[in-house]
């Protein structure tokens, strides 16, 4: 895999006259937010150059290149670096990021964000005056965003301008088109059993940090069972970053699991592992959503330590009752089915159905239900063309 080079890129556009549009990953684990976009550039106008961006040291990683591989980007690749110095040199037509933590070093912006709201940190002040334009998911971040306005009580000086996308990344899964067979194959998937996934969130206090390999080895304990994990994005980053895992290499630690009837999904996406597990187990990841987006039940391993101490920081005004009956904030629970000991999770998995309430949530998660990704490319031309529509 090639990394193009500033003066082979900026002689194109030079040579070509045609304008920059830059798409930038903040972490490996993000990739497959900002793929529908990468596997469809060729749709963004022709007067653009689109280019994708991040750390060298992404680009070494054997996940980026198959995914790379497996999915037929052709979309030149330089480092974050390098994009920023063609930045300096070519004013770019627009940047494009999942991470809306990102620092904001070039305009216009558009973020595309990375998950549903589930544990009230999705927007604060700066990321609200830093970005141009967001592509929200569904009514559920959009109500997040408005929340927040409304309980900051801050006079913003500047808003993003506010478009109803929907998630691409979920495209997949919510038309029924991924091909269950071949992921069964792949995972060594016996449909007479049950498929558990286990999918927790990163952050301290929740279920991973906490009980996590003994929560993993009561599950694969469950008879008839099949049990993925599929950790998140901040998870598989490296004990280096602390932040998001503690200072735990979360791989390795998995490794040594044996159980014959557990998978650790390599998978950067979720998507195929949601498509084949019959019931998920989560804590406060907002992955929850995705799996209610489709119809199936979500078990919740309670961590209120978690929202005692990180979330309630965010919430001064709120009490813990109001913030776990808060949909933006509590990842879903009240959709699902909520333990606290392992003895609960058991029978908890073994009575696994979907609730009435969590078919009425459904409707409140996406924007353009399986057909996001059309509805991205078309927003992203009609910003390029100056046409700001909502």
């Amino acid at each position: 895999m090639r990394v193009s080079s500033f003066s082979l890129i900026l002689a194109r556009l030079i040579t070509s006259r045609r304008r920059l549009v830059l798409v930038e990953m903040a972490m490996l684990g993000e990739l497959p937010y900002v793929i529908p976009i990468l596997k469809r550039a060729h749709q963004i106008q022709r007067s653009i150059v689109v280019l994708f961006a991040a750390r060298s040291s992404v680009f070494q990683e054997p996940e980026f290149q198959r995914e790379f591989r497996e999915k037929n980007i052709s979309v030149p690749i330089v480092t974050t670096e390098v994009a920023k110095k063609l930045s300096r040199a070519v004013r770019p037509a627009l940047w494009i990021t999942s991470e809306q933590f990102s620092k904001v070093w070039m305009r216009p912006s558009l973020c595309v964000f990375h998950g549903q709201p589930s544990k009230g940190l999705t927007f604060s002040r700066s990321i609200i005056e830093s970005f141009d334009h967001f592509f929200l998911l569904g009514p559920l971040q959009e109500a997040a965003y408005d929340e927040f306005l409304i309980d900051s009580c801050i006079d913003l000086t500047k808003k993003p301008k506010i478009h109803r996308i929907g998630y691409p990344k979920s495209d997949p899964i919510v038309a029924g088109t991924v091909d269950k067979e071949s992921v069964r194959q792949r995972l060594r998937i016996d449909e007479r059993y049950q498929c558990i996934l286990y999918a927790p969130a990163f952050n301290e206090f929740c279920s991973l940090r906490t009980i996590g390999v003994e929560l993993i080895e009561t599950l694969c304990r469950i008879p008839n069972a099949i049990v993925l994990v599929k950790l998140a994005p901040d998870s598989i980053s490296g004990p280096k970053n602390i932040y998001g895992t503690g200072g735990i290499d979360w791989k390795y630690v998995l490794s040594r699991i044996a159980f014959p009837n557990l998978r650790l999904v390599q998978d950067l996406d979720i998507g195929a592992a949601l498509s084949v597990a019959d019931v998920m187990v989560t804590d406060v990841s907002g992955v929850a959503y995705e799996f209610l987006a489709i119809g199936k039940p979500v078990i919740y391993f309670d961590c209120l330590d978690f929202y005692t101490n990180t979330v309630m920081k965010n919430f001064p005004g709120l009490s813990l009752e109001d913030i776990l009956s808060r949909d933006t904030v509590n990842a879903g629970r009240r959709y699902g089915t909520v333990v606290g000991t392992l003895g609960e999770l058991t029978q908890a998995v073994a009575n696994a159905r979907l609730p009435v309430s969590g078919a009425s949530m459904q409707a409140k998660l996406l924007y353009n239900p399986g057909c996001a990704t059309e509805n991205c490319i078309d927003r992203i031309n009609s910003i390029l063309d100056g046409r700001n529509d909502r």
